[in-house]
């Protein structure tokens, strides 16, 4: 299987994870997941969580054990969103506040 490296851990602001690659494609996501939220978590998803969530990925075949690796050794991101951060961002969506 090709994929884009590097790739990437998003945990929602919504409680949930998303799996995505270096072109933001969702490669796999906890919400769509129904064995991953019988048996892993079906509660909001945190950074506490991410082990849990690698062994799961590595369990299932959707990450190699070197993919994992990666994301352990931090190579790899693990990005948790938040709401204030959402918000600071969309407060200039042109991006030309500081232009006067």
């Amino acid at each position: 299987m090709s994929r884009n490296y590097p790739l990437e851990i998003i945990l929602r602001h919504t409680g949930t994870a998303e799996l995505v690659d270096a072109h933001d494609t969702t490669l796999w996501s906890s919400d769509a997941d129904e064995n991953f939220r019988e048996t892993v978590s079906d509660e909001l998803l945190t950074e506490e969580d991410l082990d849990e969530i690698l062994d799961y990925l590595s369990e299932n075949e959707l990450l190699t054990d070197a993919e994992v690796a990666r994301f352990e050794s931090s190579e790899w991101d693990c990005t948790e969103e938040s709401l204030e951060g959402d918000e600071a961002a969309n407060d200039d969506p042109l991006g030309d506040e500081d232009e006067e």
